[in-house]
Parts: structure tokens; sequence; C-alpha cells
């Protein structure tokens, strides 16, 4: 059997796994003024430093285990985002947090964020910065995960895919975090 065969084979064979999302972790942070850099013909870009954050997990037996409950922001971490001349938003952001074992977790997300066309006070209110319904718009990240701390939750979740949907508010982000099974 030639190799594009048996490629065929494989394929009419098998099917892909469906996908599943379980809950890993709730990231709850507060935020500085944004600081506006200006637009250099990438779109408007701006850089909102993290002042505090902490990470909040359930310990149900599954995936994380608590193993990143508690987990606290130390300092440095930034939004760092452009918003081009339609209103779409491109993040990506970094920040380091302690875990309760005492072990770091390297925190890294990218992702879009913007309002349906349409929705004109939807979207001043969220260039503003003002509390708006997160159902709104759309808020969405993929996260990269890096610890050396062994604890299997912490592990499965940096090997893993990480997708988060989230919301801003005025002086805060919060953002649901769930590992791609």
């Amino acid at each position: 059997m030639t190799s594009a065969a048996l490629d065929r084979a494989l394929v009419t064979s098998h099917s892909p796994v469906p996908i599943s999302l379980r809950f890993v972790f709730r990231l709850t942070a507060t935020l500085a003024t944004p600081i506006a850099i200006g637009d250099s013909g990438q779109g408007l870009r701006k850089v909102v430093p993290l002042t505090g954050g902490v990470l909040e997990s359930k310990a149900d037996g599954q995936l994380g285990e608590g193993a990143f409950d508690g987990a606290q922001c130390v300092g440095g971490g930034a939004d760092y985002l452009t918003v081009d001349a339609r209103g779409l938003s491109r993040l990506d952001a970094r920040y380091v947090f302690q875990l309760k074992s005492g072990h770091y977790l390297y925190f890294q997300s990218s992702g879009t964020r913007y309002v349906p066309p349409g929705d004109d006070e939807a979207s001043r209110l969220l260039s503003s910065g003002s509390d708006i319904d997160p159902r709104r718009y759309y808020f969405r990240l993929k996260l990269v995960l890096e610890s050396d701390d062994e604890d299997a939750g912490v592990q499965g979740a940096c090997r893993s895919i990480v997708v988060a949907s989230a919301v801003r508010g005025a002086t805060s982000i919060v953002y649901d975090a769930y590992v791609v099974g």
C-alpha cells in the first residue's frame, strides 16, 4: 500500500476527537490608567499596566485541582493593545503570578476584542473605558502558561491549549480560562 493510500485509510477510519472545555481558573485584576502611545500606522497603541491580580480555581478533582487558587500577580505586567479604525482591538498581555507553592507562573494572552457593527453606543462605551455588558462585545483570548511547578494540574494546563472569555471594566479585567480537551 502506498503512503497516500495509508493516509487516506487513516483519514477515513478515524475522526478527530471532539473538543470540550474545562474551567481551570478565573483571573481578576486591577488596571492602571491606560497609556496612549498614539497611532503609528498600525492603529492606536495603548499600554495598560496591571496593578494587582489573583487567580481563583475550583478544587473539583479536575484539571487544576486548586493549584492555581490564590496565585498572586507580581508587579510589572501589562496589556498591550492596538485599536484599528474599525474598533478591532488586538491584545497581547504578559503577567507573572506567584502560585501558593512558591513557584511562578508566566502568563501570556493574545486575542481580540470588538463590538459587532451597528452598536455605536457599545463602541463608544468600550473605547472610553466605561463599564459595559460583556454580551455586547466579543472578547476572547488564547493563553500560554509556563511554570516549573511539578503539580500535575499546573503542568497539565501548561501543556494544553487554554482559551478565555474576558470582560473589561473601567479599572479591572476578568478572564475565565478553560483548558481545551
